[in-house]
């Protein structure tokens, strides 16, 4: 089926899912790394910079996990896209994985966990990899 030239691109909605994806990741991903600096810190057998640097150390670690660990920032993104495709795509896209088969295209699993975060279910077949689950532990569900 051909979508009208009004609707973004298979590969341009790949590229930009694969970004954010790949940010949350990173962003998940770096807490870790917070949390390493406050274990260093509570490693040290220094008492004086121990008992200087571990609240600060820890209170940033709290609050940026916080931040990174929530979807919150992409969401309103992730609804503007795929919106955009509902609205653009006509009576022959009724949902977004009819546009993914349209557009032949798989997306990240990260992706799919913010479009789930949105209230859009995907297919596990129109995923890489065709996880059984979201990264929250729910199925992801079969579609035909």
């Amino acid at each position: 089926m051909a979508l009208p030239n009004s609707v973004i691109k298979g590969q341009d909605y790949l590229a930009i899912a694969t970004f954010y994806a790949n940010a949350i990741t990173s962003n998940l991903n770096s807490v870790e790394y917070l949390y390493d600096a406050v274990y260093r810190i509570t490693l040290s057998d220094q008492l004086i910079p121990t008992k200087e640097l571990i609240n600060e150390f820890y209170d940033s670690y709290n609050i940026n996990a916080s931040i990174y660990r929530s979807p919150s920032t992409y969401l309103s993104a992730v609804r503007a896209i795929n919106n955009h495709i509902l609205n653009r795509s006509g009576s022959s896209v009724q949902d977004l994985d009819d546009y993914l088969v349209a557009e032949n295209i798989r997306v990240p699993l990260a992706w799919a966990d913010l479009c789930k975060a949105t209230g859009v279910l995907i297919c596990r077949q129109r995923i890489q990899n065709s996880p059984t689950v979201y990264g929250d532990g729910t199925p992801t569900p079969t579609c035909s």
